[in-house]
């Protein structure tokens, strides 16, 4: 997916198809909307990124559909957001950051991490 979202200039939402190119099974399933618990857990966080990365339009909307859908929100949503970010650019609204510690790895570190991140890899 990350290859795909650097490298390939076709819309997200083709990723699946080009995806299902590479894979022994073909297309991989659309994520059904629920959370992820499956005993193969890679799989269906695989499934649930390209789900929200391929059909979300921006940043905000991939982490409420991520929220909705509930379970392992915090590692789908991590991987949706590195993944998308590298073509959805708009910024992330303030209310993600309030309450967010100030201490040595909080608000500041996270916001001078992913700058460096941002400029390291453009």
């Amino acid at each position: 997916m990350s290859h795909y979202t650097l490298h390939c200039g076709a819309p997200l939402s083709d990723m699946p198809e080009w995806i299902g190119r590479w894979m022994i099974h073909g297309t991989p399933w659309r994520w059904a909307g629920r959370p992820v618990k499956e005993p193969n857990v890679g799989m269906a966080t695989a499934s649930a990124v390209l789900t929200l990365v391929s059909e979300e339009k921006s940043l905000l909307d991939i982490a409420r559909k991520a929220i909705e859908w509930g379970g392992d929100v915090d590692s789908v949503l991590s991987i949706a957001w590195g993944v998308a970010s590298a073509r959805m650019k708009e910024p992330l609204p303030d209310f993600f950051e309030t309450g967010l510690e100030n201490g040595p790895y909080g608000k500041g570190f996270l916001r001078g991490l992913g700058q460096r991140l941002m400029e390291a890899f453009q």
